[in-house]
C-alpha cells in the first residue's frame, strides 16, 4: 500500500515553516480552516513536489511558489515522506530565485531514518504513479470544478479519456494503433519487396547496358589512340615539309634575285654593244679619212718635190664609192654621213683653192690622229666592260640554273600549298582526339562506378526481397488476426467497463441521494452522463446542481477505485461538503468511508463559525487526524494538529 507519512513546507506560497505528520497509512485526514488559511495550498504542495506545477482545482492560479515576504536568497522547499509497503522514500523539491519548477531529488530512507541511495528515474516515476498518476491525477483531485472539467467532456480531460487511462484501455488502443502501423509497414514492405523484384530485373538490364557502353568506350579509346598516332605521324611529316618549304621559299627568292641580276647584266651588255658599235663607227670613218689624208699628204710631198700639186681626193674613187655605197678602199658599207661628207668635200675642192685645202687637211691631220687614238681607247674600255658583263652573265645564269634545279627538286617533294594552315589543322585534330580519349576514359570510370553501385543495389534488393514477401505475408496475417482480437477485446472490455461504471455510479448516487428526482442514468459512447427524471425528461451534467454534480463525482471515483483499479491511490477532496445540503452529509460520508479502508483520503472544509465540525458525521474509526490551518496577522499560514 502507498501512503504519505510526512509533509514539510518551507517558504512555499503563504507557508514559512509547516510540517504535517500523518499517523496512519489509510483513513480520512481533515484539513480545515477559514477562507484563505491555506487548506488547498497543502494539497497543492503535494502536487508541486511530485510534478513541479501548481495547477490544482480550487486554488486561484498564480505561478509563483515563493511567497512575497520571502528574502531573495531563501529557498522554496516541499518534502514528502512516502511509505510503499516496507520501503520508505523521501521526495524533496527545491527552487530558488524566480524558479517556479525547481529540482526534484528522491532518496531511499534507511531503517535508522537517514537518507540513503538516490533513486533512479524509472523507480521515481513508478512511485509517483502510485501516489498521484500523472495522466489521470485530475481524477484524484476533487473540487467544485470537477464536474465541469471531467464530466463536462473537455478535450484533454474528458471522462472517456480518463476511463481509458484508468482501466488501461488506452494500452489496448495503443497496441491496436501499433499493430495498425505495423500492418501498414508490412504491407508497404511486401509491396516494396514486389517492386524490388521488378527493380532487380531493371537493374540487370542497366548493368548489361552499362557493360556494353564500357566496351564501346574502350573501343573509342583505342580508336582515339590510333587517330592521335596517325595525326602525330602526319604532323611530323608536315613539320619536315615545313622545313623544306622554308628552304624552297628561300630558293624562290634567290631565283628571283638572280633573274633580276641577269636582266641587269643583259641590259649592261646591250648598252656595251651599242657603245662599241658607235665607237667603231666613228673610228672607221676617221680611219678612212686618215688614210686618204695620209695618201694626199704623201702625194703632196711628192708633188712638192716634183713641182706638181695632185687633186686632194680622187674624184673617181669618190664617185665609185657614192655609186656603189661601198668604200673603194676598205670595201665597207658607207653611211649617209660619209656620203654627205664626201659631197661637201668634193664641193670644197671645187670651191677653194686646192693648195689651201690640202694645207688645211695637213694641219688637221695631227688632231685627227689624236681623235682616232682616243676612240681606240674608248673602244678598248667598251670591249673590256662587255667582256666583264659577259662573264658575269655566265655566272648569274649558272646561279639561276642551280636555284631553278633545287626548286624543281623541292616541287617533286609534294610540299603543301599552305603548310602552316595544314599544320594548325592537324594539331587541332590531335587536340580534339585527345579530348575524346579523356572523355572516353572518364566515361569508363563513371560507368564502372555505376555498374558497381547497380551490383550492390541489386544484391541488396535480392537479399531484402528474396524471402520478405512470403514471410511478411504470413506475419501480416498474424498481425491482422491479433489486431482483430484486440479490437474485439477492447470493445467487449469497454462495454463491460461502461456497464459497470453506469451501474456503480447509479448505485452510489442513489445511496448518497436516496430521494433523488431522477429515475435512471445513461452513459453514451462518449461517456456523457444523462439523468432521466420520473417524468421522462433528460438532464445533462451541466444542468445538475453543485451538490448533484459533486455526488456524481464521488460516485464515479468510488466506482473507479473499487472496480477498475488504483484502490490504494490517495484521494484529495477540496471542500467536500460545499454546495451539499446538510441532510445529505451522512450519505456522502458513507460513500467516502467506503473508500478509506484502502487509501488515504485528504478532505478540506471550511470551519463553521458556530464551531460545528463536519467530522462528526464520520465514523470515528476512519478519522485519523484533523489538521487546522490558520493565517496570522503577518500573512503567514500555520498548520496545527487538533486530534
Amino acid at each position: 500500500m502507498i501512503s504519505i507519512k510526512n509533509i514539510i513546507l518551507n517558504n512555499f506560497r503563504n507557508y514559512k515553516n509547516a510540517e504535517v505528520n500523518l499517523s496512519q497509512d489509510n483513513g480520512v485526514f481533515f484539513i480545515y480552516g477559514d477562507n484563505g488559511a491555506g487548506k488547498s495550498t497543502i494539497l497543492n504542495a503535494i502536487n508541486w513536489c511530485l510534478y513541479g506545477d501548481i495547477v490544482f482545482h480550487g486554488v486561484e492560479f498564480t505561478p509563483e511558489v515563493k511567497p512575497n515576504w520571502a528574502n531573495e536568497g531563501d529557498t522554496t522547499e516541499v518534502k514528502l515522506i512516502i511509505q510503499n509497503d516496507d520501503n520508505t522514500y523521501q521526495f524533496r523539491r527545491t527552487a530558488s530565485g524566480f524558479d517556479n519548477v525547481g529540482v526534484l531529488e528522491a532518496r531511499e530512507i534507511s531503517d535508522t531514518g537517514n537518507a540513503g541511495r538516490s533513486l533512479p528515474e524509472y523507480e521515481v516515476n513508478s512511485i509517483i504513479k502510485q501516489v498521484l498518476p500523472e495522466n489521470i491525477k485530475n481524477l484524484f483531485f476533487l473540487s467544485e470544478n470537477f464536474s465541469n472539467e471531467i464530466l463536462g467532456h473537455k478535450s484533454t480531460n474528458s471522462l472517456k479519456s480518463n476511463v481509458y487511462k484508468v482501466s488501461e484501455l488506452d494500452t489496448i488502443t495503443s497496441a491496436i494503433e501499433h499493430l495498425d502501423l505495423t500492418e501498414s509497414y508490412y504491407a508497404k514492405t511486401i509491396s516494396k519487396a514486389t517492386k524490388d523484384y521488378e527493380k532487380i530485373t531493371s537493374l540487370a538490364g542497366i548493368i548489361e547496358h552499362d557493360k556494353k557502353m564500357v566496351d564501346e568506350n574502350e573501343k573509342g579509346i583505342e580508336l582515339a589512340k590510333t587517330k592521335i598516332a596517325e595525326h602525330e605521324e602526319a604532323l611530323n611529316k608536315l613539320k619536315e615539309a615545313l622545313v623544306n618549304s622554308k628552304q624552297t621559299r628561300e630558293l624562290v627568292q634567290q631565283r628571283d634575285f638572280w633573274k633580276s641580276q641577269l636582266n641587269d647584266v643583259e641590259d649592261d651588255l646591250a648598252k656595251d654593244d651599242a657603245s662599241i658599235t658607235e665607237c667603231m663607227h666613228n673610228t672607221f670613218y676617221k680611219v678612212l679619212l686618215v688614210d686618204e689624208i695620209a695618201e694626199y699628204s704623201e702625194a703632196l710631198s711628192v708633188a712638192r718635190e716634183a713641182g706638181k700639186i695632185p687633186a686632194p681626193i680622187n674624184p673617181k674613187i669618190i664617185a665609185q664609192s657614192k655609186r656603189d655605197g661601198i668604200c673603194a678602199c676598205c670595201l665597207r658599207k658607207i653611211t649617209e654621213k660619209e656620203i654627205e661628207v664626201m659631197d661637201k668635200q668634193q664641193a670644197k675642192y671645187e670651191e677653194i683653192d686646192r693648195l689651201k685645202f690640202l694645207a688645211d687637211g695637213i694641219n688637221e691631220f695631227s688632231d685627227l690622229r689624236e681623235q682616232i687614238k682616243a676612240s681606240y681607247y674608248v673602244l678598248c674600255d667598251a670591249m673590256e666592260s662587255r667582256d666583264k658583263n659577259s662573264k658575269k652573265k655566265i655566272s648569274v645564269e649558272e646561279q639561276l640554273d642551280a636555284v631553278s634545279e633545287k626548286i624543281d627538286s623541292a616541287a617533286e617533294a609534294n610540299i603543301p600549298d599552305n603548310p602552316e594552315e595544314r599544320r594548325r589543322e592537324i594539331e587541332g585534330k590531335i587536340e580534339k582526339w585527345q579530348i575524346r580519349r579523356r572523355e572516353y576514359a572518364n566515361n569508363i570510370v563513371q560507368l564502372k562506378t555505376e555498374i558497381e553501385k547497380s551490383y550492390a543495389e541489386r544484391k541488396r534488393l535480392m537479399t531484402s526481397a528474396g524471402g520478405d514477401a512470403q514471410s511478411l505475408e504470413a506475419e501480416l496475417d498474424k498481425i491482422k488476426e491479433l489486431r482483430d482480437l484486440l479490437v474485439e477485446l477492447r470493445e467487449s472490455t469497454e462495454e463491460i467497463i461502461k456497464e459497470r461504471i453506469k451501474e456503480g455510479v447509479w448505485e452510489s448516487f442513489k445511496k448518497i441521494l436516496p430521494d433523488t428526482q431522477f429515475a435512471e442514468i445513461s452513459l453514451d459512447d462518449n461517456y456523457s452522463f444523462s439523468f432521466i427524471d420520473k417524468g421522462g425528461f433528460e438532464s445533462k451534467v451541466g444542468k445538475l446542481s453543485v451538490g448533484e454534480a459533486k455526488t456524481l463525482a464521488l460516485a464515479l471515483i468510488s466506482t473507479l477505485s473499487n472496480d477498475i483499479g488504483y484502490s490504494d491511490t490517495p484521494l484529495f477532496v477540496d471542500n467536500l461538503f460545499a454546495g451539499i445540503e446538510t441532510s445529505h452529509f451522512e450519505d456522502i460520508t458513507r460513500c467516502v468511508e467506503s473508500l478509506s479502508d484502502k487509501k488515504q483520503i485528504f478532505i478540506t472544509y471550511l470551519y463553521a463559525k458556530e464551531g460545528a465540525r463536519v467530522s462528526r458525521y464520520f465514523n470515528p474509526a476512519v478519522i485519523r487526524q484533523e489538521i487546522k490551518v490558520v493565517k496570522g496577522d503577518d500573512g503567514i499560514c500555520r498548520a496545527e494538529e487538533t486530534k
